[in-house]
């Protein structure tokens, strides 16, 4: 739920403004600062802001309840949460006359027990134990296109330090006996996206998946491993290390409870979710059948580009590409390069890197904290304007973070939105 609040404030060079206002005015900054802290507020602009509160555990508790019900598709969950808002009501009010006759008395028997309450109790405690978040279609974490998807997971268990919606994400999927050619192609690709500001979404298995993951994290390209098991039962066990190099920048991802196996069923489920957060999905050698081929037309069901790398037409493990190509299912790509202008990919902002780099000293508890600082600590003195072009971080997030560091008194400002150290 979300209250907009609005601040009005005289603010005009050369009037005179009662001391008794200034005072007003920086009590309400740091009112403002408080209620962040404590609320998670995000700051539009100087004179505006909302609330925007995260899932409570009650409301987590209800909806892995309500997803653990058996015999109740993820569709149709998903229409009744939209209907009733809000989950404890619709497990308590559950309208049971809309659901068949033949899973009526099963479903309305586990509503009744109310032994779900309890297991979803007990997932919440596991994830809070492991740091894992668990997250719902509201919340800012969650991938903005797979919101658009209508099957789209009812909640997800996240872990790491990547938001998957400030980079664009493009999937890499392909056979797990991946051949030379296709490892030679995951390499050219990574290098080819390097300078780019874009996230490699993939499911982490053998093959094509552990080649681009691996490939990319050595260039520094955040990842986005998407799990068939649960985030603590990583599977294949011998990626756990490669799991832990892409939470480092990255994210992990499960629909799955933590400790989940890696049972078959899961496997399409997790395909759906890399073809749904990803604005294109590439497909680097498959068979002509396998979970690549499932999530190509995943990927062509939500309307998302597919790009298919062709190979030798005697060769299995590039019949499914040539397959997807011949069929008008996936553009050809044949040069890793082309994705960048096919997809308008921009290039990361050099400003970053160089406020970023070791020869700063900075040392607050985000990334973007230290870019401010060192970009001012550089320019001496710096416009608000200038610290929004050279930094590219949202205007909201940005004046949250100057308010933030100014009330630290890490930095100074002055009229007109001069900002010093």
């Amino acid at each position: 739920m979300r209250f907009l609040g609005i601040i009005f404030f005289l603010k005009k060079e050369g009037t005179f403004v009662p001391s008794f206002l200034i005072f007003y005015f920086l009590l309400c900054k740091y009112t403002l600062f408080k209620i962040h802290i404590k609320y998670n507020v995000k700051i539009l602009c100087p004179n505006v802001f909302y609330l925007s509160f995260k899932m409570t555990e009650e409301h987590k508790t209800y909806l892995i309840a309500l997803s653990n019900i058996k015999g109740l598709s993820n569709r149709t969950l998903n229409e009744l949460i939209k209907e009733y808002k809000n989950p404890k009501n619709l497990f308590n009010n559950f309208p049971i006359e809309k659901i068949s006759a033949v899973k009526k008395k099963k479903i309305e028997y586990q509503l009744k027990s109310r032994e779900n309450i309890l297991y979803a109790n007990n997932i919440i405690r596991i994830a809070n134990e492991h740091k894992i978040s668990i997250i719902g279609k509201d919340d800012d974490m969650y991938p903005s296109l797979l919101k658009e998807c209508e099957d789209h997971p009812v909640y997800l268990f996240v872990k790491g330090n990547l938001n998957p919606n400030k980079k664009t994400l493009i999937s890499v999927v392909g056979t797990r006996d991946v051949s030379s050619y296709g490892t030679d192609f995951c390499k050219e690709l990574a290098s080819s996206l390097k300078d780019y500001d874009i996230g490699i979404v993939s499911g982490l298995a053998y093959g094509v998946d552990f080649e681009i993951h691996k490939r990319t994290l050595d260039l520094n390209i955040s990842n986005v491993g998407v799990l068939g098991s649960g985030i603590k039962n990583i599977y294949p066990s011998a990626h756990q290390k490669i799991s832990n190099r892409i939470l480092e920048n990255g994210l992990l991802i499960s629909e799955n409870t933590p400790y989940a196996p890696p049972v078959s069923y899961n496997f399409p489920k997790r395909n759906r979710i890399i073809a749904g957060m990803t604005k294109a999905t590439i497909i680097i050698e498959s068979p002509l059948k396998g979970g690549s081929m499932i999530t190509a037309k995943l990927a062509n069901d939500y309307n998302r580009d597919v790009y298919a790398v062709p190979g030798n037409y005697l060769n299995g493990k590039s019949k499914g590409c040539n397959d997807l190509i011949k069929n008008h299912q996936a553009y050809l790509l044949d040069d890793p390069s082309e994705i960048i202008e096919t997809l308008e990919l921009k290039k990361i902002n050099p400003n970053i890197e160089k406020y970023s780099s070791n020869e700063y000293k900075a040392s607050f508890d985000s990334k973007e904290e230290n870019i401010i600082y060192n970009l001012i600590l550089d320019e001496k003195e710096v416009s608000f304007d200038k610290i929004l072009q050279l930094t590219n971080i949202h205007f909201s997030a940005l004046n949250e973070l100057l308010l933030k560091m100014e009330l630290n008194s890490s930095i100074k400002q002055f009229p007109g939105k001069i900002y010093t150290l």
